[in-house]
C-alpha cells in the first residue's frame, strides 16, 4: 500500500480547492471541513471535500466560534462509512479556518480532546485509522489576508511525530497539470461572498 508521494508533497484537486474557498474560505472562521483521499494509491493526494458542520452544545447552539471549532462526528461518520469507504476512499484530513494570521496548528489540552494537534493525533490513534493504514493526517488551516483573501497553510500531523511539518510547495491538479496552491489562489480575487455573509453548505463530491 502506497501511502507517500515521492517528495511528500500534498496535492489536492481543483474542485477540492474551490469548494474550500466556497465554504471555509468564504465564512468567519472558524469552520471547516474533511478531506477524502483514496490510501491505496495516495494518501496525499485529496480527492474529495465536504463542509462540516460543527457540533451543538448542550444549549442547541453551534459549538465553533472565533477561536474554536468542534466538527460533528456523527456528520463525519455518515460520509466517510456510508459514502467515502464505497468508493474507496477514507478520511486523510481536516481543513479549518483560524482568526487573523493564526496559520498555526493549536496544541491545546490532551486531557480533554482540546487543540488542533489533540484532536488530530487522538484521529490517528484510532483503531478505525490503524486499520486503514493511515499513518499522517493532512491539516490545512485557511486564514484571510488584509484585503480579505483566502490563504491556506498545509500541514502534516504523522502519528509517530509530536509537532506537525508544514507542506512547503502544496500543488492543485488542474487537468495534467500541476500548479502552486499558491499561485492557484491567487487566480481568485476575493472570496465570493463577504465574510459576515453566511455561505450555503456545499458539499462537492461525496
Amino acid at each position: 500500500m502506497k501511502y507517500f508521494n515521492q517528495d511528500n508533497t500534498v496535492i489536492f484537486e481543483a474542485h477540492v480547492i474551490d469548494a474550500i474557498k466556497a465554504t471555509v474560505g468564504s465564512q468567519k472562521p472558524e469552520t471547516g471541513g474533511i478531506l477524502g483521499a483514496n490510501l491505496h494509491q495516495n494518501a496525499l493526494h485529496i480527492s474529495r471535500f465536504h463542509f462540516t458542520q460543527a457540533t451543538k452544545n448542550c444549549y442547541g447552539g453551534i459549538n465553533a466560534g472565533y477561536c474554536h471549532y468542534s466538527p460533528d462526528h456523527n456528520e463525519i461518520n455518515r460520509v466517510v462509512d456510508d459514502i467515502w469507504a464505497k468508493q474507496g476512499l477514507w478520511l486523510a484530513g481536516i481543513v479549518h479556518s483560524h482568526p487573523g494570521g493564526m496559520n498555526q496548528l493549536s496544541y491545546g489540552n490532551g486531557l480533554n480532546n482540546d487543540g488542533d494537534m489533540t484532536y488530530f493525533k487522538n484521529l490517528l490513534a484510532h483503531p478505525e485509522s490503524a486499520a486503514a493504514g493511515l499513518n499522517q493526517f493532512v491539516a490545512p488551516i485557511v486564514n484571510f489576508n488584509h484585503r480579505g483573501d483566502m490563504e491556506m497553510t498545509v500541514w502534516l500531523v504523522y502519528a509517530d511525530q509530536s509537532n506537525p511539518v508544514e507542506i512547503r510547495n502544496p500543488k492543485v491538479q488542474l487537468g495534467t497539470q500541476q500548479i502552486p496552491l499558491a499561485t492557484y489562489l491567487k487566480a481568485f480575487a476575493k472570496p465570493e461572498r463577504s465574510l459576515n455573509e453566511p455561505a450555503a453548505s456545499i458539499n462537492v463530491r461525496l
